[in-house]
């Protein structure tokens, strides 16, 4: 009884050495695993490699590395091989099974980083959403919209669905509508939009501002300036030039459409009715 007390003791005190080591061993790698990839993307970042692959590659081999640590430590802690595999089998499949999801995400965020239909810091629109992307992870692509709210789009679904990239091209062309009475002047409608816009400092001098009607309706017709702008100045052009077109229309008393309101007396119930 004695000797087995002695070594289970040993047994224990080799184990507890063992596994303090062990997990030193992870919390170090991990530490200089993470500082190594910060250094491999400034380094990219310097040399002007594709941030967008950059930081996807660099997410996966991070965390491939990681397991690799796990496995070495357990190995060393006298698990077999065999062991491992297997266990990393059936978390496999149970995984599999459970998380289908997160592994399409997993796929999506490939075909993104191959096919790249955009990259960190453009502005895109897609699955109901827009904003300029912040970072893409292995299963989701952080966007930060104009109000500041910041969405997570699943890669899975984003990889298989329309992108609208609105920073790969330069400029915008930027769409000013007014409605105004059926029975206004055209003319001087179009001359002073033409004259709003040919005067905004954002507004691009080629392609040439447009001014033409769009719709008529009985009651009002829609006159549209289209102009071209950096797609980093498109709200800013838009707004400003909403607001000089409605100053100017008070200004110039441009009649605005009116639309008539029907009014129907329901009859009165006669007496005895009920």
């Amino acid at each position: 009884m004695a000797k087995f007390a002695t070594s289970l003791l040993a047994w224990a005190g080799t184990f507890i050495t063992k596994l303090g080591i062990s997990v030193l061993v992870v919390i170090l790698s991990y530490i200089f695993i993470n500082v190594l990839l910060k250094k491999i993307e400034k380094k990219c970042a310097k040399h002007k490699i594709d941030s967008t692959l950059t930081r996807t590659f660099l997410h996966i081999g991070g965390v491939l590395l990681k397991c690799l640590v796990v496995v070495v430590m357990l190995g060393y802690l006298g698990v077999e091989n065999s062991s491992i595999a297997a266990l990393f089998a059936s978390l496999g499949v149970g995984l599999g099974l459970a998380v289908n999801g997160a592994l399409s995400n997993l796929a999506g965020s490939v075909l993104l980083a191959v096919a790249r239909p955009f990259h960190i810091g453009d502005y895109i629109e897609a699955l109901d959403s827009e904003g300029t992307v912040d970072r893409i992870n292995i299963t989701h692509t952080k966007i930060v919209t104009f109000d500041q709210k910041v969405v997570y789009l699943p890669n899975g679904m984003l990889s298989g669905h329309t992108i609208i990239n609105y920073s790969e091209k330069h400029i915008r062309r930027l769409d000013v509508p007014i409605y105004v009475s059926f029975g206004a002047d055209f003319d001087g409608v179009k001359r002073m939009m033409l004259e709003i816009c040919r005067s905004h400092p954002l507004v691009l001098d080629t392609p040439p501002v447009s001014v033409r009607i769009t719709e008529q309706t009985g009651h009002a017709i829609k006159v549209v300036a289209q102009v071209w702008v950096c797609h980093k100045d498109y709200y800013t052009a838009l707004f400003d030039i909403l607001e000089q077109v409605q100053k100017q229309c008070i200004t110039e008393q441009i009649p605005m459409p009116t639309y008539p309101i029907s009014v129907f007396a329901s009859p009165k119930k006669q007496e005895g009715e009920g």
